[in-house]
């Protein structure tokens, strides 16, 4: 995929003026999102009961994988925040102990730990499914299909402290630039460059050109999903 990531970052997103000049797509990435998130709930809703039942059982047949179906953590898009879902991957003793002992307000960090996961949540993340309740976000209106993924507000804040902002411009998505190029993301920049390259992308284009794009970035999403090696 084209997307002039061998460029340097782009100035507006690091100039503090263009900072507060936020992007709104046109009306038919809006329409295209809502449209397709609900097809996608729907076909997959299925899948969400058996997802629920197997973390229950999971709880059920380990103590320590106890817990909620459903995690929700508050989240940044374009400058709001807003309650992100997620089907729960870290043990709630793990989250608390975060929390409390090392003054964490998100699971992030804990993401990547094996001892933290629950049994399901280790493969929920393997193929990507712990996300998908946030084809609810992109119903609601917080998030996008396709986007700069959003970041805990801590993150998003220091961030923006250091003038960059990329997580501010767009809203957010279930999937980006990012997660569709993941075994070549560092060499192609990485995240900050491949997140403006969006950004431009939606600058630049054309609904329709957009729409197009958008298209293949899931394409290519899926391509990585079937590797079975999570985003």
């Amino acid at each position: 995929m084209d997307c002039n990531t061998q460029s340097t970052s782009q100035a507006y997103d690091r100039d503090p003026a263009a900072g507060e000049e936020m992007i709104h797509v046109h009306p038919l990435k809006a329409v295209f999102d809502k449209v397709m998130a609900l097809f996608a709930v729907v076909v997959l809703s299925p899948l969400f009961v058996l997802i629920a039942l197997a973390i229950k059982i999971d709880g059920w047949l380990h103590s320590e994988d106890q817990g909620p179906v459903y995690y929700k953590e508050d989240r940044v898009s374009q400058g709001r925040v807003f309650r992100l879902y997620k089907f729960r991957v870290i043990k709630t003793a793990a989250m608390k102990a975060a929390r409390q002992e090392k003054g964490y307000d998100h699971v992030k960090p804990l993401e990547k730990g094996g001892d933290s996961k629950t049994r399901v949540g280790c493969w929920l993340q393997r193929w990507y499914l712990d996300e998908l309740p946030q084809l609810f976000n992109v119903l609601k209106g917080d998030m996008s299909l396709v986007g700069p993924r959003p970041w805990p507000v801590p993150m998003y804040e220091k961030e923006i402290a250091q003038g960059i902002y990329r997580k501010r411009l767009l809203r957010p998505g279930l999937t980006g630039l990012v997660q569709a190029h993941k075994d070549e993301a560092v060499a192609m920049g990485g995240s900050l460059v491949l997140d403006e390259a969006y950004i431009r992308a939606c600058r630049t284009l054309g609904p329709v050109r957009l729409l197009l794009f958008d298209l293949r970035v899931i394409a290519d999403t899926f391509k990585i999903l079937a590797k079975g090696q999570g985003l």
